[in-house]
């Protein structure tokens, strides 16, 4: 349980959501963490205090977060977050659309998807606290 909730806060932090289904998002973090050769052991390994170093994390937990976000339905066909779907979730309040609307904006320029998406969440996560 406390591996899938820190999969569920490290996926969709910078909205500030659970997902509803935790079913649901059980098999979205499985899909992501075999996609992106990722052990539970591994996950649990990474630090859980703020204390990780973006600069060194392995790009497959980067990747992780873009694979979870696309999962969700929450990136365009462009591979960026696409707000008009962030507005459809009645689980959005205008604070993480306020977060989400500045982080796209801050990050808009990166072309790379996992590292678009591992900053995406990095910044809402800021922007919320």
């Amino acid at each position: 349980m406390k591996f899938y909730l820190c999969l569920s806060l490290c996926a969709v932090i910078f909205v500030g959501v659970a997902l509803a289904d935790f079913e649901e998002y059980k098999e979205l973090a499985k899909k992501c963490m075999e996609q992106n050769n990722i052990t539970e052991d591994e996950f649990e390994a990474m630090p859980k205090d703020g204390s990780l170093d973006p600069s060194t994390l392995d790009e497959r937990f980067k990747c992780f977060t873009h694979c979870a976000m696309e999962e969700m339905g929450y990136l365009d066909e462009t591979g960026k977050l696409d707000l008009s779907k962030l507005e459809e979730d009645e689980r959005i309040t205008q604070e993480h659309m306020d977060a989400a609307i500045k982080c796209k904006a801050e990050n808009e320029f990166i072309d790379e998807p996992c590292e678009y998406s591992f900053k995406m969440v990095t910044c809402g996560f800021e922007a919320l606290m």
